[in-house]
């Protein structure tokens, strides 16, 4: 995955799961405690399983009721989510 420097360049860097996630919580915690209209901000999300992202919903419900857009993904059915929470429903 490149990245780009400040001073212009690109980097190549190697993205685990574990690192993935921690930067994903850093940019929706920037969202969730900016006090600066969220018009605009999108957070999409691809989850393993259903009950990974039932463990997080209270966290992208607050997302959505302070006007990002949450898109979340996985495979199952995405009946019953959160309000202001859309759902894509991944294959098998």
């Amino acid at each position: 995955m490149p990245m780009l420097l400040s001073d212009g360049g690109h980097r190549a860097i190697t993205a685990t799961k574990q690192g993935l996630m921690i930067f994903s919580h850093a940019l929706e915690d920037v969202l969730a405690g900016c006090d600066a209209p969220r018009d605009g901000a999108l957070v999409v999300a691809a989850f393993q399983r259903r009950a990974y992202f039932d463990h997080e919903a209270e966290r992208y419900a607050k997302l959505a009721a302070n006007g990002a857009i949450v898109v979340v993904a996985f495979v199952g059915s995405v009946e019953g989510l959160p309000p202001g929470v859309h759902g894509v429903s991944l294959p098998d």
